[in-house]
């Protein structure tokens, strides 16, 4: 149990410390106005994580009788909702070429 307790921790925090580093050497190789932007991505990337483990992965790992049907219902939202919402993001910010 502790070693599995000590990879999870492991696979979790060197994952923030690689964020961190690369924060650090882009705030210093690039200009303010740059690195807003790159601090927007970031953001946004965050948030996209979140919705993509909003529950759907381990709902599926606990349900004993999946059918064909069901998972193709899961990945057919999965896919709708990445669409939307990337076609969303998009228009919102397709006038800015600095985010594109």
């Amino acid at each position: 149990m502790w070693k599995g307790i000590f990879y999870n921790a492991i696979s979790k925090y060197s994952g923030v410390l690689i964020n961190l580093g690369i924060t650090a050497i882009l705030s210093r190789v690039l200009t303010p106005e740059e690195f807003g932007i790159v601090a927007l991505v970031f953001v946004f990337i965050g948030f996209f994580n979140l919705l993509g483990n909003m529950g759907i992965g381990p709902a599926i790992v606990q349900t004993l009788d999946l059918t064909e049907d069901d998972i193709g219902s899961i990945f057919a939202f999965s896919g709708l909702m990445a669409l939307v919402l990337a076609v969303f993001f998009f228009f919102k910010w397709w006038h800015d070429c600095r985010v594109l």
